[in-house]
C-alpha cells in the first residue's frame, strides 16, 4: 500500500439526529415513529483534507449540505469492524461518502482512499474486509446515483488535485 501523508483542518462538527428516546429527541416523541429520526448525520462545518496519494496531491474541502450514514458496516459486521458512527471509520467515511456522491474520483480510487486513509485507525484484516465489503457492494450504491443528486453533491465539495514531483 501506498504511504499516505494525511492533513485535516476543521473538526468533524455534526448535526447527529438519532431519536431513541425523549431526551435525545428533538421533537419529544423519540420512538420508532419520530418524524426527526434519522440514521445519518449532516456536517455543520466546512472539513478539509490534505494528502499525497498515488502521485498525485489532493485538496478535498467538504462542505455542509450532504446527509451522510457514516460507514455502512452491516449490523452483523459491528463486532469485528465497527459501528457505522465509530470515531475511527467516521472521518474518514464522511470524505467516501461526500466522493461517492459527487463521483468526482473513480469509484475505485474512492475506495482506495477510503481503505488507506484507515491505516491511521484500522487494523490489517479490518481494512481488507472493508475493502472487499466496497468492492461487493459499493457498485449498487454508485448505480443508485441521479444526476440530479450528483450534481447537488459536487456543489458540496471542492476537490483540487495535482501531480506531486518528488
Amino acid at each position: 500500500m501506498t504511504e499516505m501523508n494525511l492533513y485535516i483542518s476543521g473538526e468533524l462538527n455534526t448535526r447527529f439526529a438519532l431519536c431513541y428516546d425523549f431526551r435525545r429527541c428533538p421533537c419529544g416523541i423519540g420512538n420508532d415513529t419520530c418524524p426527526c429520526r434519522s440514521d445519518t448525520i449532516e456536517l455543520t462545518a466546512p472539513l478539509t483534507f490534505d494528502f499525497d496519494f498515488r502521485a498525485y496531491h489532493y485538496s478535498i474541502a467538504l462542505f455542509p449540505g450532504l446527509p451522510i450514514d457514516g460507514a455502512s458496516v452491516p449490523r452483523g459486521m459491528w463486532a469485528s469492524i465497527g459501528h457505522p458512527f465509530d470515531s475511527g471509520l467516521l472521518l474518514f467515511a464522511v470524505l467516501h461518502d461526500y466522493l461517492y456522491a459527487a463521483e468526482l474520483l473513480p469509484r475505485s480510487t474512492a475506495d482506495a482512499i477510503f481503505v488507506n486513509m484507515l491505516r491511521h485507525t484500522r487494523g490489517r484484516w479490518c481494512r481488507f474486509k472493508i475493502a472487499l465489503a466496497l468492492k461487493l457492494a459499493g457498485g449498487l450504491v454508485w448505480a443508485g446515483h441521479t444526476p440530479e443528486g450528483v450534481a447537488y453533491a459536487r456543489e458540496c465539495v471542492d476537490c483540487e488535485i495535482t501531480p506531486c514531483f518528488r
